[in-house]
């Protein structure tokens, strides 16, 4: 949850005092029980204290990646997120169903590929059989459920907007754009549940090109992939 401050040795002293026993025990530490700890002044227990309130307010992927589920880092949780959008929408994923509509669309793909056709959009597209199981396992179990509820009344998610495969478009971005940096335009795009990727290719469907673009933008050009510019993002942006 890129809690600041909150470093291993810290943590060890929390579980030894039997302070914090999941994590959701991090969110009712106060400034008097902090600056009691060993080597835990009281500018250093107010800045902690801080550092968790802020984590309050949290996106979806990154709550996800936070959770700890076994196989899912960082860009697995940007597609779980883009794919059920909320916290309920991933307790409640009826996995049989996802993985049956998974394997419609790739053998859909075949034969498109085959007429030349463009391809559907794959839900949960770069999950495999293995850890759908891992995740559906995770959220199954009653503990984690018993955290991740008390976690859920403690931290506000900010809810990701979910495209259908099928309208799920990816995007490439390269050179610099004046109005945002580039991680504030992948965050804005995957905000909307859509894909940003790091190399252009035939499944591409958009690049947005900056300032001093680069290679990425020739072979956008080369594949006849649209290519925009940062007004024409904005005004995509306000579309999808």
């Amino acid at each position: 949850m890129d809690i600041e401050g909150l470093g291993e040795k810290l943590v060890d002293q929390l579980v030894e005092l039997d302070l914090v026993k999941n994590p959701a025990d991090l969110y009712l530490l106060d400034l008097r029980t902090l600056s009691e700890l060993e080597r835990m002044g009281e500018k250093s227990a107010q800045n902690l204290v801080e550092s968790i309130d802020k984590s309050r307010h949290a996106d979806v992927a990154r709550f996800f990646y936070a959770l700890g589920i076994p196989g899912v880092g960082e860009e697995v949780a940007k597609i779980l997120a883009s794919q059920f959008g909320s916290l309920e929408g991933l307790l409640h994923a009826d996995w049989a169903t996802l993985a049956t509509e998974k394997e419609t669309v790739r053998k859909e793909n075949i034969r498109r590929k085959k007429r030349g056709e463009p391809p559907l959009g794959v839900p949960l597209e770069g999950i495999g059989p293995e850890l759908m199981e891992s995740v559906a396992k995770f959220t199954r179990e009653s503990h984690n459920l018993e955290v991740i509820a008390r976690l859920g009344k403690a931290i506000h998610l900010e809810k990701v907007s979910v495209a259908k495969a099928a309208d799920r478009k990816t995007f490439v971005l390269t050179g610099t754009l004046a109005g945002m940096t580039r991680e504030e335009a992948q965050a804005t795009i995957e905000a909307k549940g859509h894909k940003v990727a790091g190399s252009v290719s035939k499944n591409t469907d958009y690049v947005i090109a900056g300032v001093d673009a680069g290679t990425k933008l020739e072979k956008a050009r080369g594949l006849g992939v649209a290519v925009l510019d940062e007004r024409q993002f904005m005004d995509l942006l306000k579309q999808l």
